[in-house]
Parts: C-alpha cells; sequence; structure tokens
C-alpha cells in the first residue's frame, strides 16, 4: 500500500475529474461539488471544523459522496448525502451549523433536518 500527497486541487482540476468519473452529473453540478470541495476546505482551515486545522475533505471523500449518488437524477439526494456524510465527519455542532450554511450557499437551497424523537 502506498500513500500519494497531492496539494490542494482547484475547482477548475476537480470539476475535470468528477466530470470524468460522474459523466451523468450535470455540468452545474459538477461546478456546485467543486466549490463545496474548496469552501469547506476554507472553513477547515479557518476554524478547525474537523477537529483540526490540518484536517480537511479529500479528493476520495468526495468521490465517496458522488458514488453514494450516482445512480439519482435529481439535485436533492446529492445535496443531502453530501451534507449528512460530510457532517458525520465533523465533531461540534457549531462546525455542522458551518457546513449546512456552505452547502445551502452553494446550491441556493435550505437543508431542513429532521431530528428523530
Amino acid at each position: 500500500f502506498m500513500e500519494i500527497a497531492f496539494s490542494d486541487f482547484t475547482e477548475v482540476e476537480l470539476s475535470f475529474i468528477i466530470a470524468k468519473k460522474f459523466p451523468n452529473l450535470s455540468k452545474e453540478d459538477v461546478a456546485a461539488v467543486a466549490k463545496i470541495y474548496t469552501e469547506v476546505n476554507k472553513l477547515a482551515e479557518n476554524c478547525a471544523l474537523f477537529g483540526s486545522r490540518h484536517v480537511k475533505v479529500t479528493i476520495r471523500e468526495i468521490l465517496k459522496w458522488l458514488q453514494s449518488v450516482k445512480s439519482s437524477r435529481f439535485k436533492q439526494p446529492l445535496i443531502d448525502e453530501g451534507y449528512l456524510f460530510l457532517s458525520s465527519k465533523i465533531p461540534k455542532a457549531e462546525g455542522k451549523s458551518e457546513l449546512q450554511q456552505c452547502f445551502e450557499k452553494v446550491y441556493n437551497t435550505s437543508i431542513t433536518l429532521i431530528k428523530p424523537e
């Protein structure tokens, strides 16, 4: 097993990778996912979103998120799964709120969380 580290990808580079790996995603969704990657990593650098300023969202995590919804042709499952997947990696409630705001800003929608009874 060999681990290779890359510097951060630009939105353009990530968009290219996503578009090639998931050709069924619209250009709009590809751009939004790349924007989420950039915005969340900026948040992580500024406020230790994932518990440490050195921990960021990886390309692997983005690809796992997209793999989980690749059969869907609707935007809402993409948003819901992405938020749930990434928020599961955030230890604090404030961080989850910041992630939610990031998704809402990029996708221009609101995320309503239903708490179990």
